[in-house]
């Protein structure tokens, strides 16, 4: 049997130990920053910091567009995208004998309660970023 040639090894490995410790290194900045000690690392640079401000730049519109969701979902029978109104829909459908539409409005009902319910971890996922961004310079926390 032929011996194949290893990916960890010579300069793919350094790649790959460098990478994961500039992970790590961000994460125990994170972590210390969150704790109330002083962040490992200062900002970083080069294209990690290009990719780190893309993604911070998100972070407002992901919290807002979060919010709004939560909102709609919990909202009443009368505002349309509700958990409330796609139930009364089903209930309407199933009362018409439309059994395939009621069976489509029940099964995205179900998607959207799945929904509501992860609405609110994302948002503390969020903020949590917001705050990680805020202590590498980027954006601000709220």
């Amino acid at each position: 049997m032929g011996q194949q040639a290893s990916t960890w090894t010579g300069p793919a490995l350094r790649r790959r130990v460098a990478a994961g410790l500039a992970a790590a290194a961000l994460t125990a900045g994170a972590v210390g920053g969150a704790a109330g000690g002083a962040p490992a690392q200062a900002a970083p640079t080069g294209q990690l910091a290009a990719r780190l401000k893309l993604a911070c730049d998100r972070v407002p519109n992901a919290m807002t567009r979060t919010e709004n969701l939560q909102t709609r979902l919990a909202a009443d029978a009368s505002t349309r995208g509700s958990l409330e109104w796609l139930q009364g829909k089903a209930d309407q459908a199933k009362s018409r004998n439309h059994d395939q539409r009621a069976n489509d409005l029940a099964n995205r009902l179900t998607v959207r309660k799945d929904l509501a319910a992860l609405l609110p971890g994302r948002l503390v996922l969020l903020q949590q970023a917001q705050k990680v961004c805020a202590a590498h310079g980027f954006g601000t926390s709220s």
